[in-house]
This record gives structure tokens, sequence and C-alpha cells, in this order.
């Protein structure tokens, strides 16, 4: 089997584990199809972090098992926002921290426009009035477009 063909396989995998952790029910889109968050890209967060300067707050808002898999060293375990615990957690977890604070949200089980964690979390950030809220550009999956990579990463 290809290299490709096997990160295709992982990446349809990551999503399938996701719809059985968080079910089918959410959408990352308004109903109007509209969502426009702020975008990070990932060489530049990984960048940062490679740096060690002016790292923003990075906040995992995606279902555990895949967390555990491996994750953006640093990140807040929230788990899935697009499940009520889960945005309970996001909030009592940035509640202290200034407004104007960096943070990049990402999840990673799918493309990042059509991840179901993702726009109830960057939403909640927002009308709790954080200012810098980006949205880590994931195009495919965490797996995909950081791990493999060869970004910064903790199992």
């Amino acid at each position: 089997m290809s290299t490709a063909r096997k990160r295709s396989m992982t990446a349809v995998l990551h999503c399938v584990a996701l719809l059985l952790v968080v079910g089918t029910s959410s959408t990352a889109r308004a109903s109007d199809g509209s969502w426009n968050p702020r975008l990070m890209a990932p060489d530049l967060l990984a960048g940062l972090i490679e740096e060690g300067f002016d790292v923003p707050y990075i906040l995992y808002v995606g279902p555990g098992p895949l967390f555990d898999l491996g994750h953006i060293p640093g990140s807040i375990y929230i788990g899935p926002a697009s499940l009520n615990e889960g945005i309970q957690r996001l909030i009592e977890a940035v509640e202290e921290f200034p407004r104007n604070a960096r943070l990049v949200v990402y999840c990673g089980c799918c493309p990042w426009d059509d991840c179901p964690n993702l726009a109830p979390a960057y939403r909640k950030l927002e009308t709790m009035g954080f200012t810098n809220v980006k949205v880590l550009e994931l195009p495919t999956s965490l797996s995909l477009d950081w791990i493999n990579q060869g970004y910064p990463t903790t199992r």
C-alpha cells in the first residue's frame, strides 16, 4: 500500500472515530452556510513553538482518543466542543485569561471547515469577549497536516 493511501486511510479513520465519539448532528457552519474564522497556518504555529517565543494558548477541542494519539505540545485539552460538557470545560479553562490573549483552537479530526467542534468553540470564545482567536488551518486532519509534516508533536 502506498504512503499516500495509508495517509488517506488514517485521515478517514480519524473522522470515523470522531463520529463515533460525538455523533453527526453538529456542523461547523451556521444555518446560512457562513463561518469565516481567522486562521493560523501550521508552519507559523510550529515556528512559534520551536522558538518558544510568543506562543499562544493552544486549545484542543476534539475527542480524547485523537488527543491521546498525538497532539501539539502545550495544548490544553478541552474535549469535544460540539458537546455542552466541552463548552463548559472551555469556559472554565479560559475564564481567567486576559481577553486579548492569543488563542489558537484546533481539533484535527477532519478538515477544519467541516469540523463539528471548531465553530462552537470559536463562537463561544468570541462571545466571551476574546479578541485574538484563530483556528489552526488543517485542510485535511491533524495527522496529515501537522504530524506527518514533522511539526512538534507530543504523544
